[in-house]
């Protein structure tokens, strides 16, 4: 059995309050701006999805690359014991992640919605400090000084600003060493769930994409489709281009809004973040401030197709149908698309098309952007996309089957997720107990492996 480590104690009272701008050995770099043709080839960059991982150091084996010249290098490089800071972030829930190099084995600059912070380490150790970045209290702290503009943002001087409790160098090597072994034993965990969801959701898009490409019918005649990527299809099909497919796509409006979400009577403005689960999530929004005259034609209406146009890579092109029973007051926002299509397709079938890889296919092959991190689609290849079209009594039988099928599976992906949130929630309330002095560790010692 490991010792027993005290969970009532306040050991904090001994600890030094100080400031992050105080624990640095150099003061904060953004990151290295390069336009979209730079990417793909040169050195290993370190962007904001590489520091989104739960387990808050960097993996440098799956970064991007991107070109960039030797003094470049020399100012946007990275060392062991770097973290990098999200600074900017189209979600204000993506602000303040923060990850950690550990012992580099090649060469890694990093793009520029990241700020990179060198630990000056006569005074911190660098994984308690990342700890304690990623602790509760200081994501509550970045929450409420970021700026909402277009994007989150937070700038240096208030990420310097942020208070920190700092034991003495030994005890802060205790307190990493003793968070180390515990995340590591939540994180095995955590990944175990995350891989039981890819299958479940991999199952579903198998079952979604399979429907909607060849229908319900085995036996049915498949001829080539012309189109290299979604290959045969059911001969009494179409396949048609989405612009004759739809009666308007637009984009919305994004004002300076108010750091909370709107109240019910309240209008508000969507963010690219609520289509990112596939339903239309209501409550991602930011209040419209009194002072400013809500555009009543991009209110969300019942049966409106929301894709989201600017995102990360792995989330561009997240679509969701408003539901029939979706608030009032709801404004699309500029990083949104919004389709209404013609009588001569259902809403439902055509968001599940938008979904396959085969949509996604196209959107990643088209996308634009200035860094690996945010990518752009722009309205012309939504348009382009080749959607393949049964009957319409035949659509709403695929979609019936549909749901029929993917009931069960969201169900368990439910169960799962859930199970998910609450390892996640305790590894945050661990870490930041551990770092604020709430549970004293310093005669915790990890339990030996039996021989």
């Amino acid at each position: 059995m490991e010792p027993e480590y005290s969970s009532t104690r306040d050991i904090s009272k001994d600890w030094e309050k100080i400031r992050l701008r105080f624990l640095l050995s150099e003061n904060l770099t953004n990151g290295l701006f390069k336009k979209a043709e730079f990417w793909g080839k040169g050195r290993p960059v370190v962007n904001v999805s590489d520091v989104y991982g739960h387990d808050d150091t960097i993996n440098l084996s799956s970064l991007d690359k991107v070109s960039c010249d030797d003094a470049e290098y020399q100012r946007y490089s990275a060392i062991d014991g770097d973290f990098f800071f999200v600074r900017s972030s189209l979600a204000l829930d993506g602000i303040g992640k923060t990850a950690m190099i550990s012992e580099p084995s090649e060469e890694a600059v990093f793009e520029c919605h990241l700020v990179r912070g060198r630990p000056d380490r006569e005074m911190v150790n660098p994984r308690f400090l990342n700890y304690c970045l990623n602790s509760a209290s200081s994501k509550a702290y970045f929450k409420s000084v970021a700026n909402l503009v277009t994007m989150a943002t937070i700038d240096q001087m208030k990420l310097k600003n942020l208070q920190l409790l700092l034991p003495c160098l030994d005890e802060q090597q205790k307190i990493a060493t003793f968070l180390d072994h515990k995340t590591q034993q939540i994180d095995q965990l955590i990944e175990k769930k995350k891989a039981l969801i890819e299958k479940l959701e991999e199952q579903r898009i198998a079952v979604i994409t399979q429907a909607v490409t060849k229908g319900l019918d085995k036996d049915v005649k498949l001829v080539p489709s012309g189109v290299d990527w979604l290959g045969d299809v059911p001969d009494e099909w179409a396949v048609i281009r989405l612009r004759f497919l739809i009666e308007s796509l637009e984009q919305g409006w994004s004002p300076q809004c108010d750091n909370y979400t709107a109240d019910e009577d309240q209008w508000g403005v969507l963010k690219v973040g609520c289509v990112n689960g596939d339903r239309l999530d209501e409550k991602d929004n930011k209040a419209l401030p009194p002072s400013l005259e809500p555009k009543t034609e991009y209110e969300i209406l019942p049966g409106d197709i929301l894709i989201s146009r600017a995102n990360t890579r792995e989330l561009l092109g997240s679509t969701a149908l408003a539901p029939d029973s979706v608030r009032q007051k709801l404004l699309l926002c500029d990083k949104l698309y919004r389709l209404i299509p013609s009588s001569d397709v259902d809403r439902v079938y055509l968001t599940y098309f938008l979904r396959t890889p085969i949509s996604r296919y196209q959107y990643e092959r088209e996308a634009t952007g200035a860094s690996g991190s945010m990518q752009n689609i722009g309205q012309a290849t939504i348009k382009n996309l080749p959607i393949v079209v049964p009957s319409l009594e035949q659509q709403q039988k695929i979609v019936e089957f549909i749901n029929h099928k993917t009931e069960h599976l969201d169900g368990m992906v439910a169960k799962i997720e859930s199970a998910k949130s609450k390892l996640e929630e305790y590894r945050s309330s661990l870490i930041t107990a551990a770092v604020t002095g709430k549970i004293d560790v310093r005669n915790w010692q990890e339990q030996k492996e039996a021989a």
